[in-house]
């Protein structure tokens, strides 16, 4: 399975590539995601250290908060309300992201209910090694609008 992500964010913005996983197991729901950082992102990725693009930590919180939004994917009763990041905690940054590094992004939500909820999770590169971890309170609220299409 492989399909593009439900976000609510403008195409610029987007943080992962495709969702490769969306699966609901017992307690928890386990969501998969790939990016590939290029450099070249309309958020000035060139601009951090000039030379030598890094992906900043922050991107790469943002393309595990990303990823755990596909949990509306497993919860019909999700549909109508639009996740927020809450909370970080726990987050490391263990290896330097280059441009050409293939990500994958694994979050395990372990607690959701209506309003809130709680995803450990981990980015990996192509060779296997873990790039981050965090763990990401989120929020639901009521959606008020329409979202417009991007």
């Amino acid at each position: 399975m492989e399909k593009k992500p439900f976000l609510p964010h403008g195409v610029d913005f987007q943080l992962i590539g495709s969702v490769t996983a969306v699966e609901a197991v017992e307690n928890t729901i386990n969501v998969q995601a790939n990016y590939t950082f290029r450099g070249d992102e309309t958020w000035r990725a060139a601009d951090h250290f000039p030379g030598n693009p890094v992906m900043p930590g922050v991107m790469q919180l943002e393309s595990m908060a990303q990823t755990m939004i596909q949990i509306v994917e497993a919860r019909p009763d999700m549909v109508e309300r639009d996740v927020f990041l809450a909370g970080i905690l726990d987050a490391e940054f263990k290896k330097r992201v280059c441009p050409g590094t293939n990500l994958t992004i694994d979050a395990v939500v372990s607690f959701i209910d209506k309003r809130k909820g709680l995803a450990t999770c981990k980015i990996t590169d192509q060779e296997g090694d873990t790039v981050a971890t965090a763990t990401i309170q989120f929020n639901s609220v009521r959606r008020r609008a329409e979202r417009p299409t991007v």
